[in-house]
């Protein structure tokens, strides 16, 4: 008798089991399914997303599309500046497929050397992954699916609407979120009309845009703007672009 109830005891437990792993494997092929569709429709230059971001002020939606007043089309931003995040960001963003193993395997030397978290291997691609479809935080899954994402990125869009998105969606200072709205926070102006200097500027602060804020840290802005620069004059890389963006003197 009491064998017959463990056992009874033993296939409840099982049934119970297999109907919450059914449930998590339908659940999460719909949430992926989900992720994928709306991941094809960023081909459309026309698509929206709203995003939750966080500001001083408490949560807002960020609109990155054609619907937000400070949405900047590729070709209405600075060659300059896409030069600077490029260079500063992700310089073999043009070369590699998402991942930039020479960089996973710099930043994980650096991060064993000096016994912690300090530098990061992400690249734009990754960037962008993470800012349009996953949650805050890091853990195993999180990291699995920001790896899956930027491959079908990378599959799915060219570099430069990559490039377009990333830099409409990124954060550039206390509740600044893309260029459209940096630029003219920082500078007055449009994405079109940053010198390079102003340029170097924002690209210097976004690995770290609360901490390197220029108006809150206008020195180590400067120096991180000049050492930008430097490196771009040194490397000839400056010599593409247009007359009208030849290095300021800011």
């Amino acid at each position: 008798m009491r064998s017959r109830r463990k056992k009874r005891a033993a296939r409840a437990r099982l049934a119970r089991f297999l109907t919450l792993l059914f449930a998590s494997v339908v659940g999460g092929l719909v949430v992926w399914e989900a992720l994928l569709l709306r991941l094809d429709n960023l081909r459309d230059p026309k698509e929206v997303r709203v995003l939750t971001v966080q500001t001083p002020q408490g949560s807002r939606q960020l609109v990155v599309g054609p619907q937000s007043p400070y949405w900047a089309p590729l070709g209405a931003i600075s060659p300059g500046l896409v030069l600077c995040v490029v260079r500063s960001e992700d310089a073999k963003f043009f070369q590699h497929a998402g991942f930039d193993w020479d960089q996973v395997q710099d930043s994980f030397e650096t991060n064993l050397e000096e016994g912690k978290y300090k530098r990061g291997g992400s690249t734009i691609t990754m960037q962008l992954a993470r800012n349009l479809f996953l949650w805050r935080g890091k853990s195993l899954p999180r990291k699995a699916l920001e790896v899956y994402l930027t491959w079908r990125l990378e599959q799915t869009l060219t570099k430069r609407r990559i490039l377009e998105l990333y830099l409409n969606a990124v954060e550039w200072g206390p509740g600044i979120y893309g260029i459209g709205e940096a630029s003219r926070y920082y500078f007055g102006k449009p994405p079109a009309a940053l010198t390079l200097g102003e340029s170097a500027m924002l690209a210097a602060i976004l690995p770290n845009p609360l901490r390197w804020n220029p108006k809150r840290a206008p020195q180590l802005a400067l120096r991180r703007q000049q050492e930008l620069l430097g490196s771009l004059r040194r490397e000839n890389a400056l010599a593409d672009l247009p007359v009208a963006a030849e290095p300021s003197r800011e």
